[in-house]
């Protein structure tokens, strides 16, 4: 039928857009640290500019443990940003990393990085932002608590404001989830 891709399309397009696993349970609880992280990308706007923040979350603490702002959505600031994680965090043993299909998540670089690592890598289902609450309700916390309430007039002052409000949110923000503990303290409690 002249309508229908041939098979080698058919076979190109199932490997290309492949299910990709998410291995991270539905709980709200994890038992340890340094086992389950996830990340996630958001856009702020600082005057006509689009700017790009990348976090990395402990899913035990719900601790930002590493976060960036750039001027673009290149994997090369992802790779940076968890190179530099994973060393202050003293590069965990058997570490899962979740987050959405990003084109940044899923480059070849990136995926290079996490398996020379042994990281497991675990995926959000498309189109469904649940699976990454965690980052959700940061990004939600953080836009309404400082980035909607001030205007900035550069890159540098966005970037220094997401800096300190990540120390208040780590160090001084208590959450319902954890006991009424900071990520801090939670973290603290643990060891």
């Amino acid at each position: 039928k002249p309508n229908q891709p041939d098979e080698n399309y058919n076979n190109y397009h199932k490997r290309k857009y492949s299910y990709k696993p998410n291995i991270i349970s539905k709980s709200e609880h994890y038992p340890e640290m340094n086992k389950i992280w996830v990340s996630d990308i958001t856009y702020i706007r600082v005057r006509k500019e689009h700017y790009y923040l990348t976090v990395i979350i402990d899913l035990f603490s719900r601790k930002v443990i590493g976060h960036k702002l750039a001027k673009t959505l290149e994997a090369s600031e992802l790779i940076n940003l968890m190179k530099k994680t994973y060393g202050i965090r003293n590069k965990p043993k058997t570490l899962i990393f979740h987050s959405d299909q990003g084109q940044q998540y899923t480059s070849k670089s990136f995926k290079r990085l996490l398996k020379e690592n042994e990281i497991t890598q675990s995926f959000s289902k498309k189109g469904c932002p649940y699976d990454n609450s965690v980052a959700e309700s940061f990004f939600a916390s953080l836009k309404k608590e400082e980035i909607y309430r001030h205007i900035y007039n550069s890159f540098e002052e966005v970037e220094k404001a997401i800096d300190e409000y990540n120390v208040f949110f780590n160090t001084q923000r208590p959450h319902a989830s954890l006991k009424y503990n900071t990520p801090e303290e939670y973290e603290n409690m643990s060891k």
